[in-house]
């Protein structure tokens, strides 16, 4: 399973933030050469770094040739060793696990993540350890061999689209609780299940041309 967390998030609620944000990504600009470093003008999205806590929707997950399944939804943008090993111990992500490998019903089994260091805390390596789990780490400098990394960009885009539809159908912006219910349908669909099996599918291929390439950028 490739493991990650994400922090997703909702459009604003006032009306030209809501344009700006739903819009954000689906159109081009010329500008002046002086400008092309410009942050805002080059392509980087302001309303995606720093989201507030009231429009931020955290949570972790997983994916493998069979889908995706969340592990936890929390209240806060990052989580903590303490909260994770609690997550771990009562076996929550084992579970996952088990929904997305259910032909091997006990381990030791293996999770491809990064070097945050809750994940990697004294305390979550006893959890993992008990539930008969290790860890597969991802290089530092290469995030994108993680193939959670893709579906997390398929559902930021698909969160879009409908943002984007609302507006046009001048649809008044959804509350907290039912965009939560909004992006759970998502994630649950047979589409999103789909599009995680293909994004798991691709890291064999991935790890195999970043070794032709001796450590190149991958094309995936």
């Amino acid at each position: 399973m490739s493991l990650d967390g994400v922090v997703l998030s909702m459009p604003p609620s006032k009306e030209t933030e809501r344009f700006n944000y739903c819009w954000g990504g689906f159109t081009h600009m010329w500008r002046k050469s002086s400008e092309a470093n410009t942050p805002v003008l080059a392509g980087a999205n302001g309303y995606d770094k720093q989201v507030p806590l009231a429009r931020a929707i955290p949570l972790w997950g997983g994916i493998s040739v069979d889908g995706f399944r969340a592990v936890l939804w929390h209240s806060k943008k990052k989580t903590d060793h303490e909260e994770w090993c609690n997550i771990v111990r009562a076996g929550k992500l084992t579970e996952a696990i088990r929904q997305l490998n259910p032909k091997r019903r006990s381990g030791p089994w293996a999770i491809l993540c990064d070097n945050e260091s809750f994940l990697r805390h004294k305390s979550s390596m006893r959890a993992y350890a008990a539930k008969h789990v290790y860890l597969w780490g991802v290089p530092p400098r290469s995030p994108d061999l993680s193939p959670i990394e893709m579906f997390w960009s398929w559902a930021r885009r698909q969160l879009r689209l409908r943002d984007l539809a609302d507006l046009k159908k001048k649809r008044a912006p959804l509350g907290k609780t039912a965009y939560t219910v909004r992006l759970k349908t998502l994630l649950r669909g047979q589409k999103a299940q789909r599009v995680a099996g293909q994004c798991a599918g691709k890291f064999r291929s991935s790890c195999l041309e970043v070794i032709k390439n001796k450590g190149a950028a991958a094309s995936n």
